[in-house]
């Protein structure tokens, strides 16, 4: 699979965030993408994964040399943010039942398995509304990197987590990131050790 942006600009109003933004992700790659607070790296982010439409410029996704369209990006798709949303109603293993049937999790891993790799078997029963911050984080990243997709988006994945729990994610992800496309946008020098290539936002304004 590969993402590609052509001069892609994006403006609020009348003040632009960035502009002429042109790169290629490709498969099999880790990439970093950095920039101050506020440069632009979380709407950049969105916007490949299609969840914000460009001021300017186009972004294509192509999966086995045919393009994919706009409103088929999701089915290639794993995101997870700061921001994202659980269904804090639902006990941990009726999440990830609820989430495995709309999306398969890699390597044929039941829920069973998932919640021992997220260390987080013992709290099966537990509805998630009572997690600790870091036990949903733990989840969020769980379900974008275990579940089946050809590009995974990751915004300040670290965001609650101990230096143990960095580890552990930076573990998961070597472990399962496989052959897709994985772009990390971060200040945090420890979210950014599996990444190979860096793309700074700030060189675009």
């Amino acid at each position: 699979m590969t993402i590609s942006a052509d001069k892609v600009g994006k403006r609020f109003l009348n003040s632009w965030i960035f502009r002429d933004i042109s790169l290629e992700l490709k498969s099999g790659v880790t990439y970093a993408l950095i920039g101050h607070n506020g440069s632009g790296k979380s709407t950049l982010l969105q916007i490949l994964a299609g969840y914000l439409s460009p001021s300017e410029g186009e972004v294509i996704f192509e999966d086995q040399g045919s393009k994919v369209k706009r409103d088929d990006i999701h089915k290639f798709l794993s995101f997870c943010s700061p921001y994202t949303e659980l269904i804090e109603e639902l006990t941990l293993e009726e999440h990830l039942d609820f989430h495995q049937k709309f999306r398969p999790f890699v390597d044929d891993l039941d829920v069973n398995a998932v919640m021992k790799i997220m260390e987080l078997d013992n709290e099966w029963d537990k509805e998630v509304r009572f997690f600790s911050s870091g036990m949903k984080q733990r989840l969020k990243l769980a379900l974008s990197i275990l579940s089946q997709s050809g590009f995974i988006l990751l915004d300040e994945p670290s965001t609650n987590l101990d230096q143990a729990s960095t580890q552990w994610f930076l573990n998961l992800l070597e472990k399962y990131r496989g052959n897709r496309i994985v772009v990390i946008a971060s200040n945090v020098e420890a979210d950014l050790q599996l990444c190979t290539d860096r793309i700074s936002v700030e060189q675009y304004k």
